[in-house]
């Protein structure tokens, strides 16, 4: 019976010490900071305005990229005016066949090299600006009231105060 008892006293006493973890106070688990969610019409709103900013960015950039286009077409359009011009100068100061052959070519060659600047030019512009989606106004949404000019106005003054070109690339 002392040996049951001992037994029984060590077991106790093993189970107790073996399980202290068991009696700390148990780690609080963290719990998630509850996140704001916007409402439908938010949403809708806030990609409303962010996709007036994508647009006036995008017709931006295809004013410049037109603006660009036209000075190459410029480049282009005058080396041909000069090639053209120079070749019929030269014509008239030529006195064989086999002159005036060289000059034309020479004019052909001209114009091919113009065409292949203008290419490369138009290359190195890149892609086309891609237009941006307008967002889906969530149903049951009702139909919004347009801005007054001077609303707008205010809107996009606040925009260009707020925000910097580098901004616009999210």
């Amino acid at each position: 019976m002392h040996r049951t008892s001992s037994l029984v006293s060590i077991l106790l006493s093993a189970s107790i010490i073996f399980s202290t973890q068991s009696f700390a106070a148990p780690s609080p688990t963290p719990t998630p900071t509850p996140t704001p969610t916007l409402s439908v019409i938010d949403e809708y709103l806030n990609a409303l305005d962010k996709f007036e900013m994508e647009i006036e960015v995008y017709f931006d950039a295809m004013k410049l990229r037109e603006e660009m286009r036209d000075m190459m077409n410029e480049t282009f359009a005058s080396a041909v005016l000069k090639s053209t011009r120079d070749a019929k100068i030269a014509t008239r100061r030529a006195t064989s066949a086999a002159n005036k052959s060289a000059i034309i070519e020479q004019r052909k060659l001209a114009i091919q090299n113009a065409v292949l600047q203008r290419s490369a030019a138009i290359a190195a512009l890149g892609p086309m600006p891609v237009k941006p989606i307008e967002p889906i106004r969530p149903k049951g949404v009702m139909e919004l009231a347009p801005l007054s000019k001077k609303e707008k106005k205010e809107k996009k003054e606040n925009r260009k105060s707020t925000t910097s070109p580098l901004d616009y690339d999210e």
